[in-house]
């Protein structure tokens, strides 16, 4: 518990100095010029809200700059309102990670101050956040907690909304009675307050479950209900939820076109809201109707926006059904090797998919054969039966063979007797080993489960130095990356920034070793990175990697007598200078690819490690482009060309890498992530991946 309170304190302190550190943007400076604190903090918030949706990154450097002044003034309850309004924004963009730290900090701000009616409404928080990942037990706890402090305050309206929220975990994981125990439990509580969007919402969610249940009538009669409230109140975001709900049971009902025009009107509103998760829930009822249709071109598709947007939210549960939904239709229509690709996915995703037939087949195979081992007790009685009676007619000829029996009876007696004490013996020390053997598994177990939970942790704050989507995409906007770590943390990392005089620099570096190492490696590179670029401004990828190779041996305190040759990385450093229109690239032991007018040029690198123990004699050379045409280029690790997979379990090579290159050149870019993605996914699958993968192609023009 102490553990626990000091990682979370731990990730508050982070967050405060990164907010500190965040200031508000000049030209919104003006905003707050002679306003009260609380007033300045809801200005800058005002601004943001309205910035959510068009200018996402925007919005969140406002929220966190609201977060500063709220510290700054000490307003306990404003900073948890904006860290719960920042929360809400990473979700949004699914930085499920990043929501999760605000979450944290906010609660820790709640506790330490004593507001518990705060407390309750972040614990509710943290709840629908950890059941949208499917950590379901961790959520069932949230839940309990949250609800037995809301009881201890008298905090009704906490209560209705923690245990509707908690319904859905059961929901999630087919307990469709508990789902509707919890949900009437908090249908009470709305009622008390007379809540009408409480009551429609937890109406509309039971028409849900009984749905699930398969109780159409009962749940077509809770979702119309809920309709009319929701249309009264002209809740948008209810009613997308209540159109899906109704789409998908008309459609079990066979009322298909019905079903179609409500699922339509879900799907219209939440694209208009852009709320992935609405989308995907209207794209995944849909994709079941054209299939129950037998339309498997509509099917796919809305199968696989489901399935690239769950990808994109980290939403497991989705990816697992929509990946379940491609695979059966594509076998359904003939398309073996896209079913197969599907299935793995499936697995990959650990979601059991079992074949109704073979169930069956499996269940006819266990009749028979108890049918079988029925009739052969019936044959080893009457043989037993025969035996006796033939026994009795040779007892009554030869009397004096009893003696001769009864004496081998008794040796055989002496000799089970034996038997058995020697057995039992035998499995009392068995059982003992046995006990020994579980408590040492207990103990592995539990250290195991330590150590998982120290690399998820070690995990979001690798996410966190990584560069953001938004970031990337303001510096390169014509890009894709494909980043597959073989453990839980990677050893290769991606880097991008801005230097002086508007240049951009972009990074693929791999990092000896995985997992763990390579990890601390990784972050070791980034964080020496910005440091040359940001204080010391050099701008050179040569000398950059002059200055990283000798900074990281000082960093290792390596010497002669202590370096290692594998302490160290591989690394492709590119400068683009769009007021030049030039490209400098320098490497470390890593070749890059570029393609101009359809022509594929390898870039040779320099033989020598960043870190390495060996000799350097020379400077990192610099190889510089004119930008007369668009060019495209490609940074990667060792760990796509290494990867062992296909028909004959060879590595993937370079050779078959540039193919893969020449084949996309004319495909946009979203069309050529799709090529990479599914061609590496397919080439490994069934292989155990050997190394860190990533690859990023980005289009200068």
């Amino acid at each position: 518990m102490q553990r626990s309170l000091c990682l979370l304190l731990f990730v508050s302190l982070i967050f405060s100095v990164e907010c500190f550190a965040q200031s508000l943007p000049k030209e919104y400076a003006a905003i707050i010029q002679g306003l009260s604190p609380k007033q300045q903090i809801d200005a800058v918030d005002s601004v943001a809200y309205s910035l959510r949706k068009t200018d996402p990154a925007l919005c969140v450097q406002l929220l966190k700059a609201a977060i500063r002044l709220s510290i700054e003034h000490e307003i306990d309850t404003a900073e948890i309102q904006e860290r719960m309004n920042l929360n809400r924004q990473y979700r949004f963009d699914g930085e499920n990670d990043s929501a999760m730290m605000q979450i944290d900090s906010a609660l820790v701000v709640a506790h330490n101050v004593g507001l518990k009616e705060w407390e309750g409404e972040v614990l509710s928080a943290k709840g629908v956040l950890l059941t949208r990942v499917g950590l379901y037990d961790e959520a069932t706890a949230v839940f309990l907690a949250g609800i037995e402090l809301a009881k201890s305050i008298g905090d009704t309206s906490t209560l209705a909304i923690l245990h509707s929220q908690w319904a859905l975990v059961y929901f999630y994981t087919t307990d469709f009675d508990k789902a509707i125990e919890r949900t009437q439990e908090a249908l009470m509580f709305y009622t008390k307050l007379n809540d009408t969007g409480g009551i429609a919402l937890t109406t509309d969610n039971i028409g849900l479950y009984y749905s699930n249940m398969e109780l159409w009538d009962s749940a077509y009669q809770y979702q119309l209900k809920a309709l009319g409230i929701f249309e009264a109140m002209k809740d948008t975001s209810r009613l997308i939820t209540c159109y899906n709900n109704l789409g998908s049971t008309l459609m079990h009902t066979r009322q298909y076109e019905l079903a179609k025009i409500y699922l339509e009107k879900s799907l219209s509103l939440a694209e208009a809201r852009t709320s992935a998760y609405s989308t995907m829930t209207a794209l995944a009822t849909m994709s079941e109707l054209y299939g129950a249709l037998g339309d498997r071109k509509q099917e796919q598709l809305c199968a696989l926006r489901v399935y690239d947007l769950a990808v994109g939210q980290h939403n497991d549960f989705y990816a697992q059904m929509s990946s379940h939904r491609l695979a059966e239709s594509y076998y359904a229509e003939g398309n073996y090797e896209n079913s197969a690709f599907y299935y793995r996915i499936t697995d990959s995703l650990r979601q059991v998919i079992f074949d109704s037939e073979k169930t069956k087949a499996a269940d006819d195979a266990a009749e028979k054969y108890k049918a079988q081992e029925n009739q052969a007790k019936i044959e080893l009685l009457e043989a037993d039966n025969k035996a006796q009676a033939a026994q009795r007619e040779r007892d009554q000829i030869v009397k004096w063979a009893i003696i001769g029996v009864v004496i081998v009876l008794l040796i055989f007696s002496a000799f089970v007797v034996r038997n058995y004490y020697r057995k039992k013996r035998d499995n009392q020390l068995l059982q003992e080993q046995n006990e020994a053997i579980e408590e040492q598994k207990a103990i592995i177990e539990t250290k195991n489960e330590e150590i998982t939970d120290s690399i998820s942790y070690a995990l979001r704050i690798q996410n966190a130095v990584l560069p953001t989507p938004e970031k990337i995409n303001a510096l390169f906007p014509d890009n894709f990356i494909y980043y597959r770590p073989r453990d839980i943390i990677s050893g290769d990392f991606y880097w991008v920034a801005e230097g002086r005089g508007g240049m951009r620099f972009l990074a693929v570096a791999d990092c000896t070793g995985h997992g763990v190492p390579g990890a601390m490696m990784s972050m070791l590179g980034s964080s020496i990175l910005n440091r040359l670029i940001v204080r010391k401004s050099i701008t050179s990828p040569g000398k950059i990697l002059d200055a990283l190779h000798d900074e990281l041996l000082t960093t290792l305190n390596a010497t002669k007598d202590t370096r290692q040759v594998s302490d160290g990385m591989d690394i492709a450093v590119l400068m683009f200078d769009p007021a030049k229109k030039e490209i400098v690239i320098a490497s470390a032991d890593r070749p890059v690819f570029i393609v101009v007018n359809g022509n594929l040029t390898v870039l040779q690198p320099d033989k020598i490690s960043i870190g390495s123990s060996l000799p350097k004699n020379a400077p990192y050379i610099d190889h510089s482009f004119q930008v007369d045409s668009p060019m495209s280029v490609f940074l990667f690790s060792d760990g796509v060309t290494d990867q062992f997979g296909g028909p004959e379990r060879k590595k993937f090579m370079t050779k078959r890498l540039k193919e893969l290159v020449n084949t996309s050149t004319n495909l946009p870019i979203s069309e050529r992530q799709h090529l990479f993605s599914k061609t590496l996914d397919v080439w490994k699958a069934g292989m155990e991946q050997t190394d860190d993968m990533t690859l990023i192609n980005v289009l200068i023009r």
